[in-house]
């Protein structure tokens, strides 16, 4: 059998990174469309933790432009030098998160669930940081093991 043809194909490779942050979005938006269901918008607006008109369409905006920016951060596109982009991506999502979620300590459950995706993502990162390191390390390893003595 040959070794080449264990490997997964060329656009399988090129289509895999892509497929996390479509997976990403469509988390955020079921979060978002399920909080929404779970607080409805107080006309009165005495109610502090409701939804207000628009908060929907709001953080689905702002989750999006989060996602493109952390993906121009991380170039799903390109494996090279991903520790350190991964590690950039954190060191940029995890005070953004935290600031999210001070700031929506009294929002609605859209916004909370908005600031969850958020601190969930920047768990996704310390994982790839972990992940990437490790397989540097290890492609490090065996590739100075290969290399011929004298």
């Amino acid at each position: 059998m040959d070794p080449d043809s264990l490997r997964p194909s060329a656009p399988r490779r090129r289509i895999a990174p892509y497929l996390w942050i479509v997976a990403a979005a469509v988390a955020l938006a079921g979060m978002l469309v399920q909080a929404g269901q779970s607080g409805p918008f107080d006309p009165a607006g005495r109610e502090r933790m409701a939804n207000y008109p628009g908060d929907l369409r709001t953080f689905l905006v702002r989750g999006a432009v989060e996602l493109l920016v952390l993906a121009g951060v991380l170039r799903v596109w390109s494996y090279r030098h991903a520790p350190g982009r991964a590690a950039l991506a954190l060191a940029l999502c995890l005070p953004w998160a935290m600031l999210n979620s001070v700031m929506c300590m009294h929002c609605g459950p859209i916004g909370g669930a908005h600031a969850v995706w958020l601190l969930l993502v920047a768990g996704g990162l310390f994982i790839a940081v972990i992940v990437s390191t490790v397989a540097r390390v290890r492609s490090r390893r065996t590739a100075s093991r290969a290399e011929p003595i004298g």
